[in-house]
């Protein structure tokens, strides 16, 4: 006897059809966010939606050390916002912020930020999720490191962890 396939409609709304996600392990260093909003290396996920009328609920698992002024994060859909606080004077819009100064205890300092949100995309094609970051100073400033402590000497007070972004299909 076959499988038989089923559509998102053969599903009671708010029914969870599919569940896809990225496990972020390794360390990543990095000091080029500028003014605009870009990705998070390896923290991005894609999923296809089996119905125009499903919903993607995404969230996102973002463990960050930060030696040295301000960054704004937030999840995309194929590198653009799609849930926005109102603007206000010269404010950085995003889901979560982070400042972590220059100073010797914040190297040793991982702050975990959680971001979520419920997609209406309309659309059957893959989509792809991601974590994007944003320097509020000059650009090349700032000391982010995912995964790990700024300092990530080999010594049982630093740490190294996990990062994940996952996607849900919600029907609709």
């Amino acid at each position: 006897m076959g499988l038989t396939k089923l559509g998102a409609g053969a599903f009671p709304a708010g029914t969870v059809i599919q569940v896809v996600s990225t496990n972020k392990t390794d360390k990543t260093d990095s000091t080029d966010f500028d003014a605009s909003f870009e990705n998070v290396s390896g923290l991005t996920v894609n999923i296809t939606p089996s119905s125009t009328s499903s919903k993607i609920y995404v969230i996102a698992t973002l463990q960050i050390s930060v030696a040295g002024y301000h960054l704004t994060f937030r999840i995309a859909r194929g590198g653009s916002t799609i849930l926005e606080p109102s603007a206000a004077g010269n404010r950085m819009l995003g889901m979560t912020h982070i400042y972590g100064s220059s100073s010797f205890n914040d190297h040793y300092n991982i702050e975990s930020k959680v971001m979520q949100v419920l997609d209406s995309p309309s659309s059957t094609s893959e989509l792809t999720y991601s974590v994007q970051g944003k320097n509020a100073n000059n650009p090349n400033t700032t000391g982010l490191v995912v995964n790990s402590t700024q300092n990530d000497g080999d010594a049982a007070y630093n740490s190294r962890v996990i990062s994940t972004i996952t996607a849900m299909e919600i029907a609709g």
